[in-house]
């Protein structure tokens, strides 16, 4: 693991990870790199995220989407 991972890994400063953070960490490698591209792409809605992960049976929510890519995303 590299810094940048390292750093990207770590917890926010209230103790919690956030939860799209721990999908990309439970995602196989192929999964996790197409989310990675649907979320630096602007084409990719926070709701088109969150309903594709909540078919795949992960908890989260559009605005979950949309605070994660505010807060960890460059686009």
């Amino acid at each position: 693991m590299g810094l940048l991972d390292e750093i990207k890994a770590e917890h926010r400063s209230d103790g919690r990870v956030p939860k799209l953070e721990t999908i990309l960490n439970d995602l196989d490698k192929k999964d996790r790199a197409e989310l990675e591209d649907a979320l630096v792409d602007p084409r990719v809605t926070h709701p088109q995220i969150a309903r594709a992960l909540t078919k795949r049976g992960f908890d989260i929510s559009s605005g979950a989407v949309r605070t994660y890519r505010n807060n960890h995303v460059s686009r």
